[in-house]
């Protein structure tokens, strides 16, 4: 039986109450809420067994989000925002010798064709240079065998928690038939 494993944030500046944290609760799969933390994210992905999920679906909110955005690539590239530990890597990329941007592995052709057709679901080449960006080139470098995608949400002002929910569990149901 194959897994789909997805993951949400906590709060973080700004977002006292994360939405990626309650859309990953409310999933209906195996979730983890992450603390937005560079060490807690590299914990996290150290101790995940492989073999205990097939697809990993990640979700971080974007406030100035409109849609909800299926982040297409993983840029090695850590911003100038220090995470809610205020800890701010000394480095400016990820892996000092990694490639520059790795593409997503989960948004098969069937997921990008369910998307074209869904008005509040978009695709985007830029996943930002905070957390969002830092798991997603991560876990696409640790886990080369899965599929591993990363999901930016508005805000529930923009589009209410309901309705996200309902467009996640059909872009999960799409994910595991395709």
């Amino acid at each position: 039986m194959s897994q789909t494993l997805i993951t949400g944030y906590g709060p973080f500046a700004g977002v006292t109450e994360n939405p990626s944290a309650w859309l990953a609760e409310n999933s209906g799969r195996n979730y983890q809420v992450l603390k937005v933390s560079y060490s807690a994210v590299d914990a996290w992905i150290d101790s995940i067994d492989p073999g205990s999920f097939d697809r990993l679906l990640m979700i971080g909110v974007n406030a100035k989000a409109t849609k909800l955005n299926l982040e297409r690539v993983g840029r090695n590239k850590i911003g100038e925002v220090s995470d809610v530990d205020g800890v701010l890597p000394s480095v400016t990329q990820i892996e000092v010798v990694g490639p520059m941007q790795v593409a997503s592995t989960l948004w098969t052709p069937s997921v990008l064709k369910w998307a074209s057709k869904e008005s509040l679901v978009t695709t985007s080449e830029d996943a930002g240079s905070y957390l969002c960006n830092y798991i997603l080139y991560r876990t696409l470098r640790k886990f080369t065998e899965k599929q591993v995608g990363f999901l930016h949400v508005p805000h529930p002002e923009s589009i209410a928690l309901s309705t996200q929910i309902e467009i996640l569990k059909d872009l999960i149901t799409v994910i595991e038939e395709s």
